[in-house]
């Protein structure tokens, strides 16, 4: 199954490229890549460009147009993904990868959108919500939620975010 570590955003309130950003030793990219592989499941990144191939990833390029987290969710889907993760979770471990095998989205105490696996029917509505500018969130509605720990979907938007509690 053919699964996508999204790194198309902009990483402004991190201040570098978070999706190369090093969490012990390792690019956030390659920490979420690995975990996925270790799933069972073979793996892209989506981005804007093809600067993480020099780390051994296969690339799949967004097109051009406004930045929007569902942008790279299309791409994918229009491509074969069925499953997803941010570059900014990388304490997401394998087992959450199994945990989506069938078609579900991640939650805590909230929806987690781009941590989904989503089936090919989910195209025309995130071309919809895109085109609309939607929320992600607005994609999930209607698909299984599939609980997981807190401390694996912690998101890394800042580097205060790393020294957070678990």
């Amino acid at each position: 199954m053919l699964a996508a570590v999204l790194a198309g955003g902009v990483s402004r309130r991190f201040g570098t490229d978070k999706a190369r950003f090093e969490v012990d030793g390792i690019p956030m990219v390659l920490r979420v890549a690995n975990a996925m592989t270790a799933a069972g499941l073979d793996v892209v990144v989506i981005a804007q460009d093809r600067r993480l191939e020099d780390l051994g990833l296969r690339c799949l390029v967004e097109p051009p147009g406004e930045r929007h987290p569902l942008r790279g969710v299309v791409h994918g889907l229009e491509h074969g993904v069925r499953v997803f993760s941010p570059c900014d979770v990388p304490f997401v471990p394998p087992e959450a990868f199994r945990l989506l095998a069938d078609e579900g989205v991640a939650c805590t105490d909230r929806v987690h959108p781009l941590l989904a696996h989503y089936a090919p029917e989910r195209l025309e509505r995130a071309r919809e919500l895109l085109a609309g500018n939607g929320s992600a969130t607005k994609l999930a509605d209607g698909v299984r939620r599939v609980t997981m720990s807190p401390a694996w979907l912690r998101n890394v938007n800042r580097r205060a975010d790393l020294e957070a509690p678990e």
